[in-house]
């Protein structure tokens, strides 16, 4: 930026610029027909042309001072902010440096505590804290040193499990086994649109017959698609007798009626 500033002072275009600017007025004077400044004859007089070139070469050259002395306090006011610049400049790289000058004594002196800190009785603390872990381990807190007593309580546990057992076995007989059960949906697609599914289920309900099978009374029609309809059938079954599998494998062996069987719920009772 130096540089730059002292570049701009070294040009001299500024200066010449009332040069420029009296040769400019002296070429106004010339295409007005009033020649150079000072070659009128003097006797001769002032015509109402001349009057008026002169006050406009007048005007003319304060403008043209007027803008001449702008132009140099401008080149001046932006020296100075250059000037301004490169100082402030070299101070914030000042302090930059300053600052990390700081940083790297910070950086030597933390780097050197830990040694000077480091206690020399410190590593014999791990021997004594491992002996005392396996002396814990070695300790049974639930067991029993004695395996005599161990028996004893294996033989006092099973004769109570026994016991408990003879227990639930003898009100299962006199009150009866409740078996479980299972209330199951089925939704039966129809071969095509001609099937007669009152019938169908009619014959269901007739021929498929097991232990732990029971068909529900009523059944249901619902619209599948294109006008076709699906028959809705319930069932209640116990779950150890009766499979689903089995029971939708029995209903898809009518495969003139029956296209296929899908499971629509399955609720345990």
């Amino acid at each position: 930026m130096a540089e730059f500033a002292r570049a701009l002072q070294s040009q001299n275009i500024w200066f010449a610029a009332q040069q420029y600017k009296d040769a400019e007025a002296k070429l106004v004077r010339q295409r007005l027909g009033l020649g150079a400044a000072g070659d009128a004859p003097a006797a001769a007089p002032a015509t109402p042309v001349e009057s008026k070139a002169s006050a406009m070469i007048s005007e003319l050259k304060k403008e043209l001072n007027d803008d001449s002395i702008e132009s140099m306090g401008d080149v001046t006011d932006m020296l100075n902010r250059v000037a301004k610049l490169e100082q402030e400049n070299n101070e914030i790289k000042a302090q930059l440096q300053a600052a990390l000058a700081r940083l790297d004594q910070l950086e030597a002196g933390s780097s050197a505590a830990p040694a000077a800190a480091k206690p020399a009785a410190a590593p014999a603390a791990p021997a004594k804290q491992e002996s005392e872990e396996e002396e814990d381990d070695d300790m049974d807190f639930f067991g029993s040193d004695d395996e005599e007593e161990d028996a004893e309580a294996e033989r006092v546990k099973a004769e109570r499990v026994a016991a408990y057992n003879a227990r639930k076995a003898e009100k299962a007989e006199k009150k009866g086994v409740v078996a479980a059960k299972s209330m199951i949906t089925l939704d039966i697609k129809p071969f095509d649109d001609e099937t007669d599914l009152q019938a169908l289920a009619a014959k269901i309900k007739s021929e498929i017959t097991m232990d732990g099978l029971v068909w529900g009374s009523k059944h249901e029609l619902k619209p599948l698609a294109f006008g076709i309809f699906k028959l809705v059938i319930t069932a209640i079954v116990e779950d150890e007798k009766v499979s689903t599998d089995d029971l939708t494998e029995k209903i898809e062996e009518y495969d003139d009626e029956v296209q296929s069987v899908d499971i629509a719920a399955f609720n345990k009772l």
